[in-house]
């Protein structure tokens, strides 16, 4: 995974000494409070994890190999619930479409992120 919560690094075996050792030496790197990711997790995905949920829309079908029409740099992020983290040179764009995202997973299900693209983005970027 190139995201992993506490928990998840405890249930795999990874105290606190392991996560200070892996801090340390670049093993691993702090998200935020709670989470930490490997060093070749994407930038789209740690901005993602970062605002406290994970890819949706465009960044998403991007991350997945999929054809988008553009390049923009804003990241799209589907959160869990309500709460959501700015951070340093925030723009990212939010989506609270119906369905069971987590913080840091790698990406919604297919049919999921073309909704997304749908409602964000309208019918032409949806068709392409």
């Amino acid at each position: 995974m190139a995201v992993m919560t506490v928990a998840e690094l405890r249930a795999r075996g990874f105290g606190y000494p392991w996560v200070r050792t892996a801090l340390h030496w670049g093993a691993i790197t702090r998200v935020r409070r709670g989470l930490y990711a490997r060093p070749w997790a994407c930038r789209d995905l740690l901005l993602a994890t970062a605002h406290g949920g994970t890819l949706a829309c465009v960044s998403a079908a991007r991350h997945l190999g999929l054809w988008v029409l553009d390049d923009a740099t804003e990241v799209h992020v589907w959160l869990p619930s309500r709460h959501c983290y700015k951070h340093d040179g925030c723009e990212c764009i939010e989506h609270w479409d119906d369905g069971r995202s987590g913080v840091g997973t790698m990406a919604p299900p297919v049919r999921q992120i073309l909704r997304q693209i749908l409602h964000c983005r309208g019918v032409e970027e949806f068709g392409a």
